[in-house]
């Protein structure tokens, strides 16, 4: 029997440069659609798991040396046993392609189209719940 396993996967809306008049213009577009983006995450059939999305923040992610400005958002999982991670950040990327967003990708890559929707790695894996 496989024990539970919790953990937190970031998924970046990069909006553009840091400094940058249009990168301010264009978080403020993905923060009024945020409820829709926090629903699609949520929606996403991640096999065997159950998935939230608690959170977002407005930060800065360096990629490639160069500073974006970043709506990321936090989507909790949790599996009812080892999680297959290709398939979970693949399912989280094809719930946000389409006609919303164009430009993304299932894992951190370069070079990317920016603005672009990057699903990051796992971070916060819970050892307790994983290795009980």
């Amino acid at each position: 029997m496989s024990a539970a396993q919790e953990f937190s996967i970031p998924v970046f809306f990069l909006l553009g440069k840091n400094l940058t008049e249009a990168a301010r213009d264009s978080i403020s577009d993905v923060i009024a659609g945020g409820a829709s983006i926090k629903a699609k995450l949520e929606a996403a059939a991640l096999g065997g798991t159950s998935n939230f999305v608690p959170d977002a923040k407005v930060e800065t992610v360096t990629v490639a040396g160069i500073d974006y400005l970043s709506l990321t958002f936090t989507v909790n999982v949790i599996t009812d046993g080892a999680p297959a991670l290709k398939d979970i950040m693949d399912t989280l990327a094809a719930r946000l392609k389409g006609a919303d967003y164009k430009n993304v990708y299932a894992f951190p890559t370069s070079p990317m189209q920016i603005p672009g929707v990057v699903v990051g790695y796992p971070t916060n894996i819970d050892l307790q719940v994983t290795f009980g």
